[in-house]
């Protein structure tokens, strides 16, 4: 959980916010390279740590599985970018199929990808 919260969630930022690391414009395609480079090897680790296993504790499921799912569903929004292989992939398939993690997709209105099937809305209703 402390690799995850502390590693894997803030390498979104340079992907995703590149503004945030930087004044100037012309710096974002750097900094989303070096992060792209980051998840790569941050992919290539949980790729590892995966395979041949049904969860992230072996044969327990646990909240690890969960933030793992939310952290490898955020490459939804990274255009295009993916984060490991076929193990990981296979591990976000399983987590999504699990009955109470798609109900709590429907519940925030988020399909298997997790995107918003209405973005105008949070629970049905609309932001104001």
């Amino acid at each position: 959980m402390t690799w995850l919260s502390n590693t894997l969630h803030v390498a979104y930022h340079p992907l995703n916010a590149p503004q945030l690391l930087t004044d100037e414009e012309a710096g974002n395609d750097g900094i989303q390279r070096k992060g792209r480079e980051n998840l790569d090897a941050h992919g290539t680790y949980l790729e590892r740590e995966v395979t041949d296993r049904e969860w992230c504790l072996g044969g327990r499921f646990s909240v690890a599985d969960i933030y793992l799912y939310m952290l490898k569903g955020w490459e939804s929004y990274t255009d295009g970018y993916t984060v490991g292989g076929e193990a990981l992939a296979a591990h976000y398939a399983r987590v999504g199929a699990r009955p109470a993690i798609a109900r709590t997709r429907a519940l925030d209105d988020l399909d298997e990808r997790l995107i918003r099937h209405h973005p105008e809305l949070r629970a049905g209703t609309p932001l104001a």
